[in-house]
């Protein structure tokens, strides 16, 4: 339970609501150590549970380090649980870009795919717009909720 964050849950309350209904937000949480962000955001979590697409991620040191890692948390989970024909028309057309960063995603969606977690920095840009139509796909199915904890952590 939340002391004192009546405030903030309501703006998400009412965020999310926008979003479940067609529309978009983004929200920066920040505050001092120990504040409660994190508490907030699981918050979050429970109160949008079945209204949006969970898609969840936290920074660490060793994110710091790989690249696309935190991309890895917020997308591996909910693809590795559809089927082979879904995982297909998610990553039709500009969406194919991005299975390079899920390494053995490449057979399935008919995209080659070099090694695991393989994209080289020659192709960055193209990766990065293929997450973006991955992430456009998703959002036809569900409306998408993406929460990354300790973001500043991220590659």
């Amino acid at each position: 339970m939340l002391v004192d964050r009546d405030e903030e849950l309501a703006r998400f309350d009412h965020l999310c609501g926008a979003v479940a209904s067609g529309g978009g937000a983004t929200v920066v949480v920040e505050g001092v150590a120990g504040i409660g962000k994190t508490a907030l955001l699981m918050s979050v979590l429970a109160r949008t549970a079945g209204r949006l697409e969970p898609l969840t991620a936290r920074g660490g040191e060793l994110e710091h380090e790989l690249a696309f890692s935190i991309v890895r948390q917020l997308f591996e989970a909910p693809l590795s649980r559809r089927p082979v024909a879904e995982l297909r028309v998610l990553f039709a057309e500009a969406a194919g870009l991005a299975a390079p960063v899920f390494g053995g995603l490449g057979t399935i969606t008919g995209s080659p795919s070099p090694a695991p977690y393989g994209p080289s920095e020659s192709n960055m840009g193209s990766v990065v717009h293929g997450l973006y139509w991955l992430c456009a796909n998703l959002a036809t199915r569900k409306p998408l909720r993406l929460i990354v904890d300790d973001v500043h952590w991220a590659d």
